[in-house]
């Protein structure tokens, strides 16, 4: 078609607000209706899992969108820090390293 940029662009200005616009993406499979609940039994303490969430629903969903839905609505997972067993057992443990010449170290 032989139709110029400025061409589509005047006629463009005049009707593009009235045109719809299709959102890019895929579709949510849970809407805020199913993740407030999910939150609330979180917070609760009715279930810990992703996997036990899942269960609780009534929709074939991945764990895997449950934790999304989770980290939306500001409830984030963290793992316990991993300490190093020297200090422990230095800080005071009841027990001394067989390389060490001082009691009670």
């Amino acid at each position: 078609m032989n139709v110029s940029y400025s061409t589509v662009q005047r006629h463009y200005s005049s009707i593009g607000s009235s045109l719809p616009r299709y959102l890019s993406g895929c579709l949510t499979t849970l809407t805020t209706y199913d993740q407030q609940p999910l939150a609330q039994k979180v917070t609760s303490g009715a279930a810990n899992t992703a996997s036990q969430l899942r269960k609780l629903l009534d929709q074939n969903v991945t764990s895997q969108t449950v934790r999304n839905s989770l980290r939306k609505a500001g409830l984030k997972s963290s793992g316990k820090t991993k300490k190093p067993i020297l200090s422990r057992a230095c800080m005071g443990g009841g027990w001394s390293l067989p390389w060490s010449t001082s009691p009670g170290f």
